[in-house]
C-alpha cells in the first residue's frame, strides 16, 4: 500500500519524514490512516487540481517558542507520558507505538 506521511513516523525501524511517499503492508497502512499519520498516496496527474482538504494536524500560524512548550518526558518514561506530551503538542497519538511517538514528538 502506497501512503504519504502526514507526520514523521517510524515504520519497521525506519524514520519516514512528513510528506514522504512510502510503501507498507495493508494492515500497517490502515492503522496509519486511522491514526491520522498518513493518507493514501495520490497518483501523479498532469494538472494538479485545487484541494479543499483540511490537514489532519493543524500547524500553528507561528512556531511555538521553546519556553512555552512543555518539556518532553524522558525516553524511558511510560508510553502514556509520551501520549500526553504528543496531545499537548497537538499531535494525534492514537495507534502509534512508543518509538513512533518519541520520534514524532522530537521531530515536531
Amino acid at each position: 500500500m502506497k501512503l504519504t506521511a502526514l507526520t514523521s513516523i517510524f515504520i519497521d525501524g525506519t524514520l519516514v519524514k512528513k510528506g514522504t511517499v512510502f510503501t507498507t503492508t495493508a494492515t500497517t497502512g490502515e492503522r496509519l490512516i486511522r491514526s491520522g499519520s498518513a493518507r493514501p498516496a495520490e497518483k501523479p496527474t498532469k494538472q494538479a487540481a485545487p484541494r479543499n482538504q483540511v490537514p489532519a494536524v493543524k500547524e500553528p500560524d507561528e512556531p511555538t517558542p521553546q519556553e512555552q512548550r512543555p518539556a518532553p518526558p524522558r525516553k524511558a518514561a511510560p508510553k502514556k507520558a509520551w501520549e500526553d506530551y504528543a496531545t499537548a503538542l497537538g499531535i494525534p497519538a492514537a495507534g502509534l507505538t512508543k518509538p513512533e511517538l518519541i520520534a514524532v514528538c522530537l521531530d515536531y
